[in-house]
């Protein structure tokens, strides 16, 4: 499912997890994947993160209409984002 207002595509099979993706530009490169997990508090979650030695990239931030979002660094370089949707239904 194209989301253009985003530059984000989704996609939500039958079973399983879903995912999505933005298409390679100024801060999605060729060689590095930011992965999304669900998470109940983005803000604890950030937190914990940071007293095991990520940086914090993004706080808490919300995507309107869909949802919260976060990314950390981990001690090793690799980001991840935390989400939390609007209405996880």
């Amino acid at each position: 499912m194209p989301m253009p207002e985003l530059n984000y595509s989704m996609w939500e099979p039958a079973e399983g997890p879903g995912g999505g993706f933005n298409p390679l530009g100024k801060d999605v490169k060729v060689d590095r994947v930011l992965i999304y997990i669900d998470s109940d508090d983005i803000a604890a979650d950030l937190k914990k993160a940071q007293s095991l030695g990520a940086k914090i990239i993004k706080d808490k931030s919300e995507i309107p209409g869909y949802g919260w979002f976060g990314i950390f660094k981990d001690p090793t370089g690799n980001s991840i984002a935390l989400y939390k949707a609007t209405n996880p239904s």
